[in-house]
């Protein structure tokens, strides 16, 4: 019997995302069904198409970040960078992913997860910096309209409890990654942007 509340609430994720993905998919071949018989384009239809995309790119992002990281696989890069693109497509907040090379399923999960905690530090919109080298990561962003000075952020610094709210789980959820993952990351906080450091067992 499962005990940790974590690994169950990473498997009712993961769940919830497989189940989804087949309607929203079926969705959007309806509407490849209907522009192949010769219906005319239409704002409508142009926005159940938009809609169905941006539900499928969240799927894919949020199946990784808040589901079972799945111990020992891989995300090649490819995958890595369309799921990142597909995400951003249409924020404010934008991410130079400066990563070469397939990478451990685990790791991309703390990333994504640390990419929403830094794209809920940048309220107005920015450019989060992620890097790699060897097994070292780095994260980063600067904006003068960032707000890095929330709760959120003095807990995840400090490892005071945090306040949580539905908007703002990741940040629990990025800690208890990293936690799970027996990594301490380095930070620099200045008033207007955010840096972290971290290194993995596994390059």
């Amino acid at each position: 019997m499962y005990k940790d509340i974590e690994t169950i609430s990473s498997l009712i994720s993961s769940r919830i995302c497989h189940d989804m993905v087949s309607p929203v998919g079926a969705i959007r071949n309806g509407l490849e069904l209907l522009e192949m018989s010769g219906i005319a384009p239409s704002i409508e239809l142009d926005l159940i198409n938009q809609s169905a995309l941006n539900a499928n790119a969240r799927l894919s992002f949020l199946r990784i970040a808040f589901g079972d990281a799945g111990a020992g696989s891989m995300l090649s890069q490819t995958e890595i960078i369309a799921i990142i693109d597909n995400y951003y497509k249409n924020k404010r907040v934008q991410v130079d992913w400066q990563v070469a090379r397939d990478q451990p399923r685990p790791q991309i999960k703390i990333l994504l997860l640390l990419l929403m905690c830094f794209e809920t530090g940048l309220p107005y919109g920015g450019e989060i910096l992620v890097r790699k080298a060897d097994s070292n990561w780095a994260v980063s962003a600067n904006d003068e309209r960032a707000a890095f000075d929330s709760p959120q952020w003095d807990g995840m610094i400090t490892g005071q409890d945090i306040a949580l709210s539905s908007a703002t789980v990741h940040f629990e959820l990025a800690r208890m990654a990293l936690a799970v993952n027996d990594i301490t990351p380095e930070w620099r906080r200045m008033p207007n942007s955010m840096r972290l450091q971290f290194q993995t067992k596994v390059a």
